[in-house]
């Protein structure tokens, strides 16, 4: 009988170290499960956070450069800012421009609970938690402006906290200054005013014929060879094709300025560029004097001939890169403009023609005016031209004319 209940005693024990190990073991497996839960919300929370500040820097950097445009097209509206209509603030208005942007900046964000504010609307949304920015330190924004030299070299939010938060608990965070790319902002020089050009051509100038003059800035750019044109073989261009080329005739240009980012090709022509009294500066790729039995060629430089190396690239690449910059914002408008014709206008009460195309444009007689268009502009023989000829394709001057720049006629 003893025997049987100390039998009964040692089962009812090894029951209860049996219940008990088991016990245990939930309770290890549930703290295990819990561990590894935990891990995995701080494993999402700190991957989530290593990416909040370029999230959240993209999303300020927004909101700063719509202020950046509107800022440079408050500027913009006003009269007379570049002393043309190229479309762009000159180097002058630099530092005003940089010192109204900041100021504007700094308004929209405001301090302390402002640019708390106006932070958390850049916090990006992330799936099954919460980002909040933290408020203790108050973040702060620095600006290193260097008025002298009228640029920007930063400007930060600093003290920037924010917290990852999983059904209202606080899990992790990371704290960080905030460095945003200042805005990327061009200056017009103040050399370019599209009222001191004559003739742009965006695929390129072709001249013959007699003799001519041109007074005023000149522009040509290149077209593909798959866009060649019957009648500009004469021409004796190679690749790029375009340029500026001048065949069989008496040239004089008289100018501030000649740029091309194709060849100047001068066959069987006797070409004077620029005069003592305004130096002319000459940007091309080359320039190819080509002989043509029985005319010789040969041509004369009052000022100075920039051409493109493989090396090197131009001496003056500075005011190149500029107008190209600009033409390429030209070709813009010339697409977008409208057709429209003075001559046909009826209610059109102004002093000089005025022809918007996105065809080619034929002028068989003297013009006072702008011809603008997608397409190509034809001078024929004998026509007189004073103002701007603008083609998004070729120019062609047939000979014996004057092409002379206006900035009244332009700027009207």
């Amino acid at each position: 009988m003893k025997r049987m209940h100390k039998q009964s005693l040692f089962a009812l024990i090894m029951i209860s170290i049996t219940v008990l190990a088991v016990v245990l073991v939930c309770i290890q497996m549930v703290d295990i499960t819990r561990m590894l839960a935990e891990q995995k919300r701080d494993d999402a929370a700190g991957r989530t956070l290593d990416d909040v500040e370029q999230d959240m820097s993209a999303r300020v950097k927004e909101v700063c450069d719509r202020i950046a445009e509107d800022v440079y097209q408050t500027m913009l509206s006003e009269e007379n800012r570049t002393g043309g209509n190229s479309g762009m603030l000159a180097n002058e208005d630099r530092n005003e421009y940089y010192i109204k942007y900041i100021d504007a900046v700094k308004e929209y964000f405001g301090e302390d609970s402002l640019m708390v504010s106006k932070l958390r609307e850049c916090i990006p949304e992330v799936e099954d938690a919460e980002l909040k920015l933290g408020d203790a330190p108050s973040p702060s924004l620095y600006v290193d402006y260097d008025e002298k030299e009228g640029k920007l070299n930063k400007y930060e939010f600093r003290d920037v906290v924010v917290w990852y938060m999983k059904n209202g608990e606080a899990i992790q965070k990371v704290a960080y200054d905030m460095v945003i790319e200042p805005p990327d902002i061009e200056f017009s020089s103040a050399a370019f005013n599209i009222g001191d050009y004559s003739m742009i051509g965006m695929k390129g100038i072709y001249i013959t014929g007699q003799t001519s003059t041109i007074v005023g800035n000149v522009y040509a750019g290149t077209h593909e060879y798959e866009e060649g044109r019957e009648e500009e073989y004469a021409y004796g261009e190679k690749d790029p094709y375009g340029g500026i080329n001048i065949l069989t005739t008496q040239l004089g240009l008289y100018a501030g300025s000649v740029v091309t980012t194709g060849d100047i090709n001068i066959k069987g022509a006797f070409v004077i560029l620029g005069d003592e009294d305004e130096e002319i500066s000459v940007y091309a790729n080359t320039l190819n004097e080509i002989e043509h039995f029985p005319d010789n060629t040969e041509y004369t430089l009052n000022g100075n001939l920039f051409l493109q190396s493989d090396t090197t690239g131009f001496t003056d690449s500075e005011y190149y890169d500029g107008v190209i910059r600009e033409m390429g914002k030209q070709t813009v408008r010339l697409k977008a403009a409208e057709a429209y014709v003075s001559d046909e206008d009826e209610t059109y009460t102004g002093e000089y023609s005025r022809i918007i195309s996105g065809e080619d444009v034929v002028l068989d007689s003297d013009f006072t005016g702008t011809v603008m268009t997608s397409g190509s502009i034809v001078v024929e023989e004998g026509v007189n031209v004073e103002g701007l000829l603008m083609a998004g394709g070729r120019i062609y001057v047939r000979g014996n004319n004057n092409i002379v720049a206006n900035e009244e006629v332009v700027n009207l």
